[in-house]
């Protein structure tokens, strides 16, 4: 299916709120409310499952969403597979023809397949210099309310966790009110609406429109797949995993022999570092630094080509 760019006018850019996202069993979790971006510019937010604030009841957000799963218009998400997966297994909704659905998230990984994130919040601070605030504020909000929430939610308060705690704040979502909440879950649909309009034009000015297409072709199997589960063989796992891990070991202690640092702790960043620096595997020059000043070892900033050794690289 071609899809022009006009077309996204006509789109409607869905997101829910949950409660706490686990592994399955658990996934999806429980929706408890749903923002939407209308073709008209305008977005809300409706809410069911908030200790205060809620705007409605869940049946009728599951009505809403019926109505507009059963229209012709173009349904756009960010992380498709999670909306949908809560839509149809908590709501028991029908999927959507792949055709409809469309997603910010494939494109932002067709763009750049190695982008320093592609979380919703950094890609539209990256591309369309949109800074997180309500994300930030609700951080703030939860370390600020994190005694009245443990309190009334259950949870000890880890003093040493400090503003740590408030990164996962995201899990908190539910457990807050709805005039906290809505403008988080506004601006993110307009996020996804926006960073649509950025990335697709790029996208098909790449003839990329096919890898796009594919994406969204495969993307109901993979949740099935998912859902399902995969088989598996587990007499050959437990004779592969003994194999597997001595292996591991082995290309440690063969990497530190190269380094000429015998026992050398792979894991240890600093280790590691200095015994590539000391032995000419990788020049100066080429490190990357971490924001403390360290050379970082990661695999987005230790690339393949830096490596003067190509065996070294490879192990």
């Amino acid at each position: 299916m071609t899809f022009y760019r006009s077309d996204i006018r006509d789109a409607i850019t869905l997101d829910f709120e949950t409660e706490k996202i686990e592994n399955r069993p658990v996934y999806p979790p429980k929706p408890v409310g749903l923002a939407v971006r209308w073709p008209s510019g305008n977005s809300e937010y409706f809410a069911w499952g908030h200790p205060t604030g809620n705007n409605t009841g869940e049946g009728n957000a599951r009505l809403i969403l019926s109505d507009l799963f059963r229209s012709d218009a173009p349904l756009l998400f960010f992380n498709a597979k999670f909306d949908l997966a809560v839509a149809c297994e908590k709501w028991d909704l029908p999927m959507p023809d792949w055709r409809r659905i469309h997603d910010a998230m494939f494109l932002a990984f067709l763009a750049d397949p190695h982008a320093r994130n592609l979380d919703l919040k950094s890609l539209a601070e990256d591309l369309l210099d949109w800074p997180a605030e309500e994300r930030d504020f609700i951080a703030g909000y939860v370390w600020d309310n994190r005694v009245h929430l443990k309190a009334q939610f259950g949870g000890k308060i880890n003093k040493k966790q400090k503003k740590a705690e408030a990164s996962n704040a995201g899990e908190w979502l539910s457990k807050l009110p709805v005039k906290i909440v809505g403008p988080y879950a506004i601006g993110d649909v307009d996020r996804t609406y926006e960073l649509f309009e950025h990335l697709y034009p790029l996208i098909a000015a790449n003839a990329m429109c096919d890898a796009y297409d594919r994406e969204r072709n495969i993307m109901p199997i993979f949740m099935e797949n998912e859902r399902d589960g995969m088989n598996v063989d587990l007499d050959a796992l437990s004779e592969d995993v003994p194999y597997l891990r001595d292996s591991l070991e082995r290309a440690d202690e063969t990497l530190g022999e190269m380094l000429g640092r015998p026992g050398l702790n792979i894991d240890a960043d600093a280790q590691l570092a200095e015994a590539l620096s000391d032995a000419g595997i990788v020049e100066d020059c080429d490190w990357v630094l971490t924001k403390t000043g360290q050379k970082s070892v990661s695999k987005d900033n230790l690339t393949f080509e830096m490596f003067q050794d190509p065996t070294v690289g490879h192990i």
